[in-house]
């Protein structure tokens, strides 16, 4: 049985400095000083009688550092006098909870769900709301997956077994009244699962079998706004009423997405609008483009590559970042098509056409027109070319990183701003601080900020987007540098529940 990780106060610490702080969520914790500051909001008052609002950290006097414990949780950082307040769980419970759902998203909450195998519950928590399920009539299988127990009444006259059910992120249980196998039922992402003859969707109507794979397991991999399973590929969206899951099928080996004020993904045959919002509508090419210059070509040949917030427009042709002409072109987005190159721009969608597009290469020490197969962003600060990483400004990077198989972490589906090839980890817009250098009239980058190796990743999880854990450290990203925080140094001792089978890093060879 999995249960969780215990990481004790050392005898001796390296945090002897009286000042030394580490701050992780709504928490200030000197190690030294043996005392957590917490999070205050504040007003503050200007000599014009204006005033403004902020926050301040003010000592924790609820919080006895010497018997505390801090507990991580999905993505709940809990200290143990918080514990049952925040979250209903007994204290008692903690050895043996297990998160069977936890997400990351782009705002700053996640829904974690935690099962209670003690009293037989299901805890679902999120932003600052707790949810108390009773389970006491079904069995947990494997991640979201349950089966109702038989009443005595089916015991004793050997009436049909107990059903089969799902559990949506919001605490509903949806009954399984497909033929599905059991013994290889997993979770996918929200109500979709996958076992060895196919593809599902769990609704209110008992299930859909979405696609077949003749016996064979295949394994779903998720992507920020869907996932492609053999095939097909999904959206993560709600559909309008009048469509069913399937009719968000595309097909995965043409998938494309456009970036404008919202989201398109399209494949030959299909085009959907995926709003802020996560609603999903079909739409028309025409609604990509409102006005200006549009391609000539079906909208399943043209490619989204990069946003050209800071290039600059010489004689209709589009040089990237280091080009020292002073006319500069709006927010873009760019899309290359068979007919040329467009921009459309981010607040009104108006397309604008160029004669071309140019980017440097450090290998020619010149411009050339660009190969967007060869290009690929990796943070807002850093892209790779050709094999090579660089800066925003065109300034290559000097590093030790494997740039091919570089890409961020992620954690179902959804990137974190945490990067690794395999062997090093590295974090935030422009992977820390870098040394600058002229080389023969260039000017290089040489990262200087630690690459860490020593990661433990069979323990790693994703608390949120800019924090991580393991059973050794805690790595945060801070003013978008890479913080390692060494759990001994903390002086409290640190509580990990284990993320069981849902929730899954994602960093494979890109």
């Amino acid at each position: 049985m999995v249960t969780c990780f215990v990481y004790p106060v050392h005898s001796q610490t390296d945090a002897d400095e009286r000042d030394y702080s580490i701050d992780i969520e709504f928490f200030r914790i000197f190690p030294a000083r043996q005392v957590v500051y917490c999070e205050k909001d504040t007003i503050y008052y200007f000599d014009d009688g204006g005033h403004g609002h902020g926050y301040v950290y003010r000592p924790c006097e609820y919080i006895d550092f010497n018997t505390t414990n801090i507990i991580f949780m999905g993505r709940n950082i809990i200290f143990k006098e918080d514990f049952r307040l925040r979250t209903k769980i007994p204290t008692s419970n903690i050895p043996t909870l297990k998160v069977i759902y936890h997400s990351i998203a782009s705002h700053p909450y996640g829904t974690t769900i935690v099962l209670s195998p003690t009293d037989s519950r299901v805890y679902i928590l999120y932003a600052n709301e707790a949810r108390e399920l009773h389970m006491d009539n079904y069995r947990h299988i494997r991640q979201l997956f349950f089966k109702q127990k038989r009443s005595i009444r089916q015991l004793f006259f050997k009436e049909e077994r107990g059903k089969y059910f799902v559990m949506g992120i919001d605490g509903r249980m949806y009954r399984i009244t497909i033929r599905i196998d059991a013994a290889t039922l997993q979770h996918v992402f929200c109500r979709y699962y996958t076992d060895k003859n196919g593809l599902y969707y769990f609704d209110n109507d008992g299930g859909q079998k979405l696609e077949t794979s003749n016996g064979t397991h295949l394994k779903a991999v998720l992507h920020e706004q869907y996932f492609v399973y053999g095939d097909a590929a999904y959206l993560y969206g709600e559909p309008p009423r009048n469509m069913t899951r399937k009719d968000l099928r595309l097909n995965a080996n043409e998938i494309n997405l456009i970036r404008t004020e919202d989201l398109y993904i399209n494949d030959s045959n299909k085009l959907f609008r995926i709003s802020h919002n996560g609603y999903i509508r079909p739409v028309s090419p025409a609604d990509v483009i409102k006005e200006g210059a549009a391609p000539q070509s079906p909208i399943d040949e043209w490619k989204f590559f990069y946003n050209s917030a800071r290039a600059n427009l010489i004689e209709n042709t589009l040089y990237d970042f280091r080009s020292s002409a002073n006319r500069r072109t709006q927010s873009l987005h760019l899309i290359k098509t068979p007919d040329g190159f467009y921009g459309i721009s981010s607040y009104n969608a108006v397309g604008v056409k160029f004669d071309d597009v140019m980017i440097y290469n450090v290998e020619i020490d010149d411009y050339e027109p660009i190969e967007i197969d060869q290009f690929r962003q990796l943070s807002f600060l850093l892209y790779i070319y050709k094999n090579q990483l660089y800066y925003a400004d065109t300034q290559p990077v000097e590093t030790e990183l494997d740039v091919q198989r570089l890409q961020p972490i992620r954690l179902n589906g959804r990137p974190t701003q945490f990067f690794t090839d395999g062997t090093y980890l590295v974090g935030g817009n422009n992977f820390g601080k870098t040394q600058i250098e002229e080389r023969g009239g260039q000017t290089w980058r040489k990262a200087a900020a630690p690459m860490f190796s020593d990661v433990d990743w069979e323990s790693l999880q994703v608390v949120y987007p800019s924090l991580m854990i393991d059973k050794n450290n805690i790595y945060r990203i801070v003013n978008s540098n890479l913080q390692i925080v060494p759990i001994k140094d903390l002086g409290i001792e640190v509580i990990v529940v284990p993320v069981i089978g849902t929730a899954e890093l994602e960093f494979s060879q890109p």
